[in-house]
């Protein structure tokens, strides 16, 4: 027996942190697993990721984006605090860029809807 998948959007709160639980809990919702099921898949989903980062540097979903580790270069700086300038040291960083596919998808609900500018 299949199970029926029901389509429900993501219930975020505007302003409001996603955090792993909402998202176990939309991926519940939207298939029909258990809370243990669903915590297993989007802990391994997270997993995979950080794997992906950590080890070839890139992450690449089809038709989502692409996650990368970049090597930021030393820079001027200062301290908040004390205003003491200072260099940063070079150090890792993730980032993240949409597919194609989705940058269009949003910008055409963007249009659609008439998103007001600055969210």
């Amino acid at each position: 027996m299949t199970k029926k998948l029901r389509r429900k959007p993501v219930t975020v709160k505007t302003g409001h942190t996603l955090v792993k639980a909402d998202i176990v809990d939309n991926v519940r919702e939207a298939t029909g697993l258990t809370v243990d099921e669903a915590k297993k898949g989007v802990e391994g989903l997270i997993t995979l990721l950080k794997r992906g980062l950590v080890e070839d540097r890139s992450v690449l979903i089809s038709s989502f984006g692409k996650f990368e580790a970049r090597l930021k270069k030393p820079r001027p700086g200062r301290n908040p605090k004390t205003g003491e300038k200072m260099i940063l040291s070079e150090r890792m960083v993730a980032t993240f860029k949409l597919s194609r596919k989705l940058r269009a998808q949003l910008n055409e609900e963007w249009q659609e809807d008439g998103v007001e500018e600055g969210y």
